[in-house]
């Protein structure tokens, strides 16, 4: 086992046909099952290196019909007296025909395209059916049987863009896909129960209740990460800078929509400060930055805001700039506010959930900086003079001086938070 996870793959058996390529079919799970958590299982489908004219297949292999369908995965219980098989109700599945035409667009579900020893990679949710048959504390085995794949052809997607592919008429022309991968995991029912387990069973079905639960469970361990910046920490030596947000109180899916943040300065001498302003408009540690949540039965859910900064090149040397002159830095006298804006969505993208529906209630918050990475008394004309440097990418706090000239550390607490409804 690697890392508590358990993987297998098989060759082919018997003779090979040459005029075919060779796949193999492996599974990858997690050796833990939780009985009321979604489980996902990774498939893969590998074509060996068969050397049929360097050419690429494009396949319908569907893990939900091919995969956990009445002749698909397998489940054998270990008992003491060896593996016993699990039945699996399959009779209240909807008759889906996966093995119809299909036209091509690019977007085909399950339509994969792979080169000679290439790989396909691919998950799944184990379904309720298979999963309602488990025991706590007991070990399984899951199990590929071996199957076909009657839908198939050579050459990639874009060759076959806007064409019909029907299944092969005869089983002879048939992919195959050998019996033999096996995961084996054990069933585990939480310790800590959802309290809130039975009711939503009840009104959303098994497998919605699964996904509720593990939104509950995830919540919990965000609750437990560590509290905003709070006023005390500050250094009495330090300039004081405080953050204010504000917003409409409603938000429609598609319109733009904007927090606006404020920072002021607070002071009751006539002395200006200069600080660079990106500590304030990203994402930095734990306790820093800005957080989006949404309220969940009475119980505030943290949901995930994209930070990325797309791609950076590292490796060039480090930038000079003038603090006097570069928009990233910013000059206050006391009383004064430097204003900005966090984009929340616009006409083509959102980071709200996808899922949230008309009456959503959010709130949206900035937990503090713990030090901001350099700032300095005097305003911008005080500083024509003074360089910095910053990373390659520029968006990354000041490198040198790398100790902000040994000033007192200047901490900006949390604000207080702003919430919106989501009216559809």
């Amino acid at each position: 086992m690697d890392r508590g996870l358990a993987s297998s793959q098989i060759a082919l058996k018997g003779d090979i046909q040459s005029n075919k390529p060779r796949l193999s079919l492996e599974i990858r799970d997690s050796e833990r099952l939780s009985l009321t958590l979604p489980y996902l299982i990774e498939f893969s489908i590998a074509r060996s290196q068969d050397g049929i004219d360097g050419r690429s297949v494009i396949l319908r292999w569907s893990p939900a019909v091919d995969g956990f369908g009445a002749s698909g995965l397998r489940i054998l219980r270990h008992t003491a007296h060896g593996l016993e098989k699990v039945d699996v109700d399959h009779s209240g599945l909807l008759n889906i025909q996966d093995d119809g035409p299909i036209l091509v667009n690019g977007y085909n579900q399950s339509l994969w395209e792979i080169p000679p020893g290439g790989k396909v990679t691919f998950a799944a949710t184990f379904p309720e059916r298979y999963q309602k048959q488990l025991i706590s504390g007991e070990r399984y085995d899951l199990i590929w049987p071996g199957g076909h794949i009657p839908i198939w052809e050579w050459g990639t997607v874009k060759d076959h863009m806007n064409e019909e592919l029907a299944p092969r008429l005869s089983e002879e022309n048939w992919l195959t896909l050998p019996e033999g991968p096996r995961i084996s995991f054990t069933a585990e029912m939480e310790v800590d129960r959802w309290p809130k387990r039975e009711e939503r069973e009840a009104a959303v079905g098994f497998t919605m209740a699964n996904l509720e639960e593990q939104r509950w469970r995830l919540s919990q361990h965000r609750s437990q990460s560590p509290p905003p910046v709070q006023p005390s920490e500050r250094d009495p030596e330090a300039p004081i800078l405080s953050v204010e947000l504000e917003c409409p109180p409603t938000v429609h899916r598609g319109d733009i929509f904007e927090i606006k943040v404020k920072v002021t300065y607070e002071s009751d001498r006539p002395r200006p400060i200069i600080f660079h302003t990106y500590p304030l408009e990203g994402w930095s540690g734990p306790r820093e930055g800005f957080r989006l949540y949404r309220r969940r039965s009475n119980e505030w859910e943290e949901c995930e805001i994209d930070e990325g900064t797309g791609f950076m090149i590292v490796d060039d040397l480090d930038v000079s700039v003038n603090v006097s002159e570069d928009s990233n830095f910013v000059s206050l006298k006391p009383g004064e506010s430097w204003v900005t804006t966090r984009r929340l969505q616009d006409e083509t993208w959102t980071e709200l959930p996808d899922d949230a529906t008309a009456g959503d209630v959010f709130r949206y918050t900035f937990k503090g900086v713990e030090a901001l990475d350099w700032w300095d008394w005097g305003s911008s004309e005080d500083h024509r003079q003074t360089v910095v440097k910053l990373p390659c990418w520029i968006a990354g706090d000041v490198v040198d001086p790398p100790d902000n000239g040994r000033r007192p550390k200047l901490v900006v607490p949390a604000s207080k938070p702003v919430e919106f409804s989501f009216i559809g």
